[in-house]
Order: structure tokens, then C-alpha cells, then sequence
């Protein structure tokens, strides 16, 4: 009743029912802690901040995080509690502190005292701390996704007072990079953690084998539903997959009552010297880059080993209009239509790499972390002037992740068994006339031709079986997929096509959600060369729900994969081009890089086939080769450093042949 009448307007009344709200809850919990409480507090905090007392509101709100924590007592208006794990309600507790922080940060702007500012940057850094742990209490990915996506605001307002903190001190770079890794890529991160724990712990095999049987079995029931039109039968898997959704859920919480003993520790967050860790952690020639949108302001957060910035990147109606027509231009390889899209990827470069331009040049290894719309875009293909010579392909190896914490975290866990350096390869439709069957299913006569290299295990047409697929993917650390995929908004409609007698049946499609269910720890790189595999829906924080994402998901060190339609005869030509460079021991970053180059670059290839539209689409997610002195040295230096030696060598024998010992 006090909600609603404040909603109204009608002030006074809702005091009243605030304070009746207390009363009552103190005659039924007496000084028991409680959530209610503590709402009741909040909103009490609201209707100050409503009624124009802005320090009555924050005097409100501590009472709010003295009655949700277990063992906090306020002692001024912009103190806060320091542990995030003790509280009769986390999400009570978090609705405060995000409450609080904007309170602070109101009151910093009404008086301009640059104390209000710094600790609303702090309170709201805890906030997201305490996001982190809620998200590790989630038994599952989709309940991960609905914090996150409900969570938006926060990251938001956390960012941008982080920023302008940062504007008066430096330290507070730290922060602002904390909360955007926080943002970014944490389903996924915290599902390699568990993967990590649960590998060196003592849970027995047994058990881990149980859960990865149940999830198997979730998967081919969920594939089932999306296929039947029996509603009685619908009904009965329904059952089922509720039934393992228990079963799962049970086995994973006997874990933690195990010796495993999971338990919240995220120390990589809680370190002082957070950004110094990770920049001790990337080579000298390497610059990451990390993107958050907020409305019309693009944060740009980037550091090397020897420096740090943040960059704010204003951005208008013209330029959403620039970017939307660029990706038109270049998601088109529609015959007898050139590429016109020159002076749109040079407007793009102005606006998006052009401020930190005079620091990024000097990297010649970018890894780039999008943020929303960004994620569609090929960054290599972007302009620095008009003219179409001038692609930052030329200039720098650009490759991508989720965030800076997943692209350095560890191995997750070492495969039993040592796996192939051979390259495992499938080209299901490699033939050289349109497959007729079910669905109308396109031949892709060159799929072969990708794979056609002799450290290549191939499987070609009839021998391009899921069935195979699965019982070989183990033994490789490269797998390489030629075929046909469907992407979709509906994660039981997206998958990746092998051959079949009835192709495009259920049995030969491998479904996202058994994707994410394969064990792909200690391969390292997976090859998804059919159309759209690193597209998606766009999802708050975790970046584009892909193909691409469920094989690193699934532990894969990294994936190359396309963002829009391929042309068939090109992806051939870089594909063998990408595989010849990693036999020679290139990273996989560098060897996409150079076989662009090299199309680029080809008197054999049509011109028309040259342009960024045909070869853009390929990009690289995933980790990267640890390289202080090699990957990134131009191959002249390599040419000069070798003729040099050459030099010393011949110079050095002809001195030795006219050399004379001293007779004594």
C-alpha cells in the first residue's frame, strides 16, 4: 500500500504505511534480521529522495544495509559493507547498494565534492562485486543471462561514474576495468571455472560422468520437443526434461557437500593490483581493446603493458545510420554488384579506432572485446583513409573474445590422452552437383578443397556422419567443419549438418545445446566454415549467442568462423592458405591474417572475388599464442636477421682459413 501510494504522489500516506509496515514486522521477527525489513527501509529511502531530502534518503538506505547484512553498522553516509557473502538476501542486498551508490553520486553533483564521486564509484564496484556472487549461486546459464540482462543499469551508471572518477584520479582506472570485465562474458566465464573445479577436485569420475550423461540425455530430449507434433507426447518429454532438470541440479549440489567444497572465491576481481595482473599477462607487442555501450557513449577501455587509457566516443543518429548501411555493404556477395564500402569503413575507423589511433598503431597484435551491434562487425575491413588499400588487415592481426579474463584465463583442464596434431576434417556436401533430399540441401563442391592438404584426416560425403564426428573430435586438437549450419532465436532450431541417407534428418544434425555439451578441453582450435557460425542474437554482457560461442563454451581454445554468407571458392583458398601457415608453427590469428593477405594479394584469384566483403566474414575468437619476440616480426626482418647471420657465419670462416697461430 505504501508502494502504490507513493507511486501516486500521495507522500504522506505512504509514510504512514512504511512506518505501519515496520511496526508490524518488528512484532513478528523482533530484532531477527530480515529482507522485509529491509525493503521497507529502501523504500523509506525512495520516498526522502522523492520528497526532496537527499540526506534523509541516504540515512534510509544504511538503515536498509544494516537490517540485509549480517554484521554491518553504518558509520557515515557513504560507507558500505565489505562482505558481500554475508547477507539474509543478496538480491535485497544488491537493490540497496545499487540504491545508495546513486544517492552518493547524486549528492557529488548537487555539491561538487569530489569525495561524494569517489565513493559512489567504490559503493557501485561493490555492487557489481556482489553481482558476481549472485551469478555464482545460479544452478544455471539462463538464470545467469536474466541477472545480467536485468542488471544492465547497473553496469551503466557504474561505468560512467568510474570514468569520470577516473578523469580526477588515476587509480580509478581500476575500477572502471573491473566493472566492464565484470559485464562481460560471465556466463561463460563461470562455467569454465566450475569446469577447472570440478577437474582438480576429488569428486569422483563416476559422478562427473553421471552429470555429463544426464546432460547428454537433457539435450536429446530438448531436441525431440522442438521435433514432435504430439501434444501428449510433448507432454511426457516435458515431464522428463523437468525431471532431469532435478536430477542435475541434485547431483551438481551433492558436489559442493563433497570434498570439492565449491565456494565463492574470485580473486582475480578482489586483487589490489587488478589491472597490473592482467597487463603482466599480455607480450609487448600486444594492445587489447574492450568496448561498452551505453546508449549514444562508447567506452573504449584499452592498455598494453606499458600503458592504460579510456577513451569516450560520443556517437550520433549519423553514425548508427554509417553503420547500419556499411554492414548491408559488407554482408553482400551478391554477383555483378561491387563493393562499395570504402568511405563508410573509413567514417567507421574515424569514429571507433581513429581516437586512440596515435597509441593503437604501435600494436601491431590487437584483440579486440565488442560490446553489442559491435559484434557484427569485421574490425580488419575498416578503412584508415577511402582508399580500398588501406584495411587495417595490413597493418595489425585482429582478433577477438569475450573478455579479458576469459582470452588469459588458464587451460582449464588437461586431457588425458595426447591428441592428434593432425587436422580432423568433415565436408559432408563436397559434391560436385546439387545434393537432392529433404529440405533441398545445397552441394558445396570446394568444401573439399578446403581440407585438401595431406596433414588433413578427411571425411567426405558419406563419411562426413555425426556418428563419426562424435566418436573422433576427441582425438584432435584441430577439427575443421565444411558443411551447411542453421542459426536461429530459437536455441533447438540451430545446429551443424553432417551427411545422411535422409540428409537433414534429426540424427544428422548436431544441435546447439549438444555443442555446448561436448569435451573440448585441449583442443585448440575448431574451424566452422559454413555460413553465419559466429552470428547470433545479441545478449547483454555475453556477447552473440553463436555456434562459434558454444565450441568455446564447450573448452575450446579458439574458433575461426564467419560472420555472414561465404563464397564457397574463396573460403577454399583461405582455408588452405590458414592451414599451411599453422603447419609452419604461425599462430592461429596470424595465419587468417596472412591468407587474407595473400587473396588479397593473388594473381590467381578474379579480382572481383578480392574485395573485404568476400574474405571479412572469417574472423578468430580465442586465445592467443604467448609471442614477445616472434609472431608479430615481419618476415623481412626475419629475411635480414637470417642474411645477417649468413654474413657472420661466411665472414667469420674466412677468417678462421687465413688465421696463423702464434708459434709459441
Amino acid at each position: 500500500m505504501g508502494r502504490i501510494h507513493m507511486l501516486k504522489g500521495n507522500y504522506k500516506q505512504a509514510e504512514s504505511y512504511f512506518a505501519a509496515a515496520i511496526d508490524e514486522n518488528k512484532k513478528l521477527t523482533g530484532n531477527v534480521k530480515n529482507k522485509e525489513e529491509a525493503l521497507s527501509y529502501l523504500y523509506r529511502s525512495q520516498l526522502a529522495y522523492k520528497s526532496g531530502f537527499l540526506n534523509e534518503s541516504l540515512l534510509w538506505a544504511n538503515r536498509a544495509l544494516n537490517e540485509v547484512h549480517l554484521n554491518y553498522v553504518s558509520k557515515s553516509i557513504y560507507d558500505f559493507p565489505s562482505d558481500v557473502s554475508a547477507s539474509v538476501s543478496p538480491l535485497t542486498f544488491f537493490q540497496v547498494l545499487v540504491y545508495k551508490a546513486g544517492l552518493v553520486y547524486e549528492k557529488y553533483k548537487r555539491e561538487g565534492n569530489e569525495t561524494y564521486l569517489f565513493n559512489a564509484s567504490r559503493i557501485y564496484l561493490k555492487a557489481v562485486e556482489l553481482s558476481r556472487y549472485i551469478l555464482t549461486n545460479f544452478d544455471n546459464d539462463d538464470a545467469r543471462m536474466f541477472f545480467i540482462e536485468n542488471s544492465r543499469s547497473l553496469f551503466d551508471d557504474a561505468v560512467k561514474t568510474a570514468y569520470e572518477a577516473s578523469t580526477k584520479d588515476k587509480s580509478f582506472l581500476d575500477d572502471v576495468l573491473r566493472i566492464i570485465e565484470s559485464y562481460k562474458g560471465n556466463v561463460l566465464y563461470q562455467t569454465l571455472q566450475d569446469a577447472r573445479q570440478k577437474h582438480n577436485s576429488s569428486v569422483p569420475e563416476e559422478l562427473l560422468e553421471r552429470e555429463s550423461n544426464l546432460k547428454q540425455l537433457y539435450a536429446a530430449y530438448l531436441t525431440q520437443l522442438n521435433q514432435t507434433t504430439d501434444e501428449k507426447e510433448a507432454a511426457q518429454i516435458n515431464r522428463r526434461i523437468a525431471s532431469l532438470q532435478v536430477e542435475i541440479s541434485r547431483l551438481q549440489k551433492s558436489f559442493v557437500t563433497s570434498e570439492l567444497g565449491f565456494f565463492f572465491n574470485d580473486e582475480n576481481f578482489n586483487r589490489d593490483d587488478y589491472l597490473e595482473s592482467i597487463r603482466a599477462r599480455i607480450d609487448r607487442n600486444m594492445l587489447l581493446m574492450n568496448y561498452f555501450i551505453s546508449g549514444n557513449t562508447i567506452f573504449l577501455f584499452y592498455l598494453s603493458r606499458s600503458e592504460v587509457h579510456v577513451e569516450k566516443i560520443l556517437v550520433n543518429e549519423k553514425f548508427h545510420i554509417q553503420f547500419r548501411l556499411y554492414l548491408e555493404e559488407i554482408y553482400r556477395i551478391t554477383d555483378g554488384i561491387r563493393f562499395d564500402g570504402y568511405a563508410r569503413g573509413n567514417s567507421l575507423y574515424n569514429t571507433l579506432v581513429k581516437p586512440v589511433s596515435q597509441i593503437a598503431s604501435r600494436y601491431k597484435r590487437w584483440v579486440i572485446v565488442p560490446d553489442e551491434y559491435l559484434y557484427y562487425l569485421p574490425f580488419d575491413a575498416l578503412s584508415k583513409n577511402e582508399d580500398k588499400e588501406s584495411y587495417l588487415l595490413m597493418d595489425h592481426t585482429i582478433s577477438y573474445h569475450y573478455s579479458f579474463n576469459l582470452l588469459l584465463n588458464k587451460e582449464v583442464m588437461v586431457p588425458k590422452f595426447t591428441k592428434s596434431d593432425s587436422i580432423l576434417g568433415f565436408a559432408p556436401f563436397s559434391f560436385e552437383k546439387i545434393f537432392q533430399g529433404p529440405g533441398g540441401i545445397q552441394s558445396l563442391p570446394f568444401s573439399d578443397n578446403e581440407i585438401n592438404l595431406p596433414f588433413v584426416n578427411k571425411y567426405i560425403r558419406n563419411r562426413a556422419t555425426k556418428q563419426n564426428f562424435i566418436r573422433l573430435y576427441p582425438s584432435y586438437r584441430y577439427i575443421h567443419l565444411g558443411t551447411h549450419a542453421s542459426l536461429s532465436t530459437d536455441s533447438t532450431n540451430s545446429w551443424i549438418l553432417f551427411h545422411g541417407k535422409q540428409s537433414g534428418s534429426i540424427a544428422e544434425k548436431l544441435y546447439l545445446h549438444e555443442i555446448y555439451n561436448l569435451n573440448l578441453h585441449g583442443t585448440e582450435l575448431v574451424t566452422l566454415s559454413a555460413c553465419q557460425t559466429a552470428a547470433g542474437e545479441s545478449v547483454s554482457g555475453e556477447g552473440l549467442l553463436s555456434l562459434s560461442r558454444a565450441f568455446l563454451y564447450a573448452g575450446s581454445k579458439g574458433i575461426v568462423s564467419t560472420l555472414y554468407k561465404t563464397d564457397d571458392k574463396v573460403t577454399a583458398f583461405l582455408m588452405n592458405q590458414m592451414y599451411r601457415y599453422l603447419k609452419q608453427g604461425l599462430p592461429v590469428e596470424e595465419a587468417l591474417r596472412k591468407s587474407k593477405i595473400d587473396l588479397i594479394q593473388s594473381g590467381d584469384i578474379n579480382p572481383k572475388l578480392k574485395t573485404a566483403n568476400f574474405w571479412a566474414n572469417f574472423i578468430y575468437i580465442g586465445k592467443i599464442a604467448e609471442q614477445d619476440s616472434f609472431a608479430m616480426v615481419d618476415i623481412n626482418v626475419w629475411t635480414l636477421l637470417t642474411m645477417a647471420l649468413i654474413a657472420f657465419i661466411y665472414f667469420g670462416l674466412k677468417h678462421l682459413k687465413s688465421f696463423k697461430p702464434d708459434p709459441e
